[in-house]
């Protein structure tokens, strides 16, 4: 049961993110899907980097490494916290009055 449940949390985790990831643009479907994966690629070395720098911290302070699991939830917690804002930042420039 507790595998079953870390791998559902983990596939929530990962919709969550990408749902905070996507870019809508109203009325423009090709436009929102290439803005979402350009957002996708272009977090994905500074997500990655943060990742590596709190596994480093991690292992410097316990001496122990952690597994992929725990390297993919910190890599989707990080990646949450920079989506939120970001797509605050999206939402408000796509519908600022003209």
């Amino acid at each position: 049961m507790g595998k079953t449940r870390e791998n559902l949390t983990l596939l929530l985790l990962s919709l969550f993110y990408l749902l905070c990831s996507t870019r809508y643009f109203p009325d423009h479907p090709a436009e929102s899907l290439l803005a979402t994966v350009r957002q996708l690629l272009t977090m994905a070395p500074f997500l990655v980097g943060g990742t590596l720098l709190a596994r480093a911290i991690f292992h410097r302070f316990t001496g122990e490494y952690l597994g992929w699991s725990r390297l993919v939830r910190i890599y989707l917690t990080l990646g949450l916290v920079c989506e939120f804002f970001l797509g605050i930042y999206h939402y408000l420039s796509v519908n600022r009055p003209l």
